[in-house]
């Protein structure tokens, strides 16, 4: 017999020192971060080898004992192991996720709260040729930074960049508030903006490293649902400060609300799931890590196309040397932003392997086409079919059509997710038929805006 085979009547435990250990669902999730980990970080998980709370294998680990091993308990071969992840309970988790709720409503808030304002502030500022920038610059400058900031949550503590978003669009609310002029008015909604930007995605960021796996989609049902109710509360607010107190105080209401959430934010604990490089050496290399040359090109491609659509038709006709050089310039910028992200691979800006698969894209779409339904109630229909309303009255004339739909839509869409298992029929005749009603809606009247 060969020496080196193994005979049958070998000890079981040198039979199960080669079979895998049976793992529970917890440890498996934990073996898989810790891979993602080292695989996006293999300098970090280098470095951290020896840390408390780091990957352990069998060779760091030491011999066990044969006891051990027969009861599953001793270390595999090459498998790592990783501490079970700490998640939020009580009322630590309901603190922050009452945060994430709250920053998502002024969010949604923010976006309309501006529209029964409009008015007050052109004729205070007699400038009514920026009107539509008042609006746009807060949803251009949202669009342009919308990619980097998922760069950001992957490098940096999810916690403190939520917080640094949250500050971001406190600045830009206190700039629209105080600004003595139309100009700076717009510089204050591009850099709310560009914090808004950074906030639901982070705060959904936030809710998958509190909780486990299984309770994700009721909460994160539970955020959008009730955060959606700010884009109705918005012209309500709007038009009530308007007529009752100043147009300023449309945006001085993001201050106290968003400064005690600040305050909680800073005192709670937030998990990070995954294991990230330490802030100074991200700084460090800044460049190569958020990838700023793609950034610069998609922020581009962004800024040129959305500008293009709000000055083409008011301020320069569509076949004007500017418009086609912005369209031109727009395309040049994304063929090259396309190309510069496909060479980069996973250390893109958009990753390729997660672009590619279809329900990013298609759900990419969806929202696209969603979102310019939605900003056609916000913006337009009050100019078409409430003639004749007050600022306070045409919140409340405009909500009563969709308002129960757009903040019960996301509960009921999460029971009958845990029913049926797809959303994607929901989501097909759902916005087909909201589209269907819009262009109804601009129909049935030959009242031309105001």
């Amino acid at each position: 017999m060969d020496r080196n085979t193994e005979p049958e009547s070998a000890p079981i435990s040198t039979r199960r020192r080669r079979s895998i250990v049976t793992m529970t669902e917890t440890q498996l999730l934990s073996i898989d971060l810790s891979l993602m980990s080292t695989e996006m970080f293999p300098s970090v998980a280098e470095n951290e080898k020896h840390s408390p709370g780091t990957t352990i294998t069998e060779k760091e680990a030491g011999p066990s004992t044969e006891n051990d091993q027969e009861k599953g308990k001793g270390p595999n071969n090459d498998i790592p192991v990783t501490p079970i992840p700490k998640y939020l309970s009580g009322a630590k988790l309901w603190i922050v996720i009452t945060c994430v709720i709250v920053v998502a409503w002024l969010m949604f808030l923010d976006s309309s709260i501006i529209v029964p304002a409009i008015p007050a502030i052109t004729d205070e500022f007699h400038s009514l040729q920026d009107i539509g920038w008042y609006g746009s610059a807060y949803h251009v400058s949202n669009a342009a930074f919308q990619p980097l900031t998922g760069k950001i949550y992957r490098y940096f503590s999810s916690k403190w960049s939520f917080f640094v978003f949250l500050v971001l669009f406190e600045i830009g609310s206190l700039v629209c508030g105080a600004t003595p002029s139309s100009l700076i008015l717009i510089m204050g909604r591009v850099i709310a903006g560009i914090g808004s930007a950074g906030m639901m995605s982070g705060g959904l960021t936030i809710i998958a490293g509190s909780v486990p796996l299984e309770k994700r989609p009721a909460l994160m049902g539970l955020v959008i649902g009730l955060a959606n109710s700010g884009s109705v509360c918005g012209p309500v607010l709007g038009g009530v400060l308007t007529d009752y107190a100043n147009w300023r105080w449309t945006f001085y209401i993001n201050l106290p609300i968003g400064g005690v959430v600040l305050l909680f934010l800073a005192w709670c604990e937030i998990p990070d799931q995954v294991p990230k490089p330490s802030p100074m050496a991200v700084i460090a290399k800044l460049h190569t890590y958020l990838d700023f040359t793609g950034f610069s090109l998609c922020a581009g491609a962004a800024v040129s196309f959305l500008t293009a659509l709000e000055l083409g038709g008011n301020e320069y006709a569509f076949n004007s040397p500017t418009m086609i050089g912005l369209f031109c310039g727009s395309a040049v910028a994304l063929v090259t932003f396309l190309a510069w992200n496909y060479r980069k691979g996973d250390d893109g800006l958009i990753p390729s392997s997660m672009a590619g698969k279809r329900p990013v894209w298609s759900a990419a779409a969806t929202n696209f086409t969603f979102v310019g339904s939605a900003m056609i109630q916000i913006y337009l229909l009050p100019l078409y079919i409430l003639p004749g309303s007050t600022r306070r009255h045409a919140g409340p004339e405009r909500d009563q059509r969709f308002a129960k739909h757009l903040v019960t839509a996301s509960f009921r869409l999460r029971r009958r997710r845990a029913r049926d298992g797809s959303l994607w029929n929901y989501s097909i005749c759902n916005l087909s038929l909201a589209n269907v009603l819009v262009t109804l809606q601009v129909a049935v009247t030959d009242r031309k805006p105001d």
